[in-house]
């Protein structure tokens, strides 16, 4: 484990948003700084770049929030511990 999360080199999002997991979490870890640990604003900055550019058909909108949002407190919560 590197930071805490697996090694993992995958892709995210469609064809119009190509993130490798350590890109994602260092975006988020940015966004979260940068909106003040809002977990709904950081959401709503991924969902800009990372779903709403993608083609149909494509996740409901409903599901990818509550992913999205679980994944946002997952990396917050490593930032409150390595600090």
């Amino acid at each position: 484990m590197c930071n805490g999360f697996a090694p993992y080199s995958i892709i995210l999002g469609g064809k119009h948003a190509h993130w490798t997991v350590g890109e994602y979490v260092a975006r988020v870890k940015q966004y979260l700084k940068e909106e003040a640990g809002d977990v709904d604003r950081v959401a709503a900055r991924v969902k800009s770049a990372e779903w709403d550019p993608k083609p149909l058909p494509k996740q409901p909108l409903e599901a990818y929030m509550m992913s999205t949002k679980t994944r946002i407190k997952t990396i917050r919560k490593h930032m409150e511990n390595s600090d």
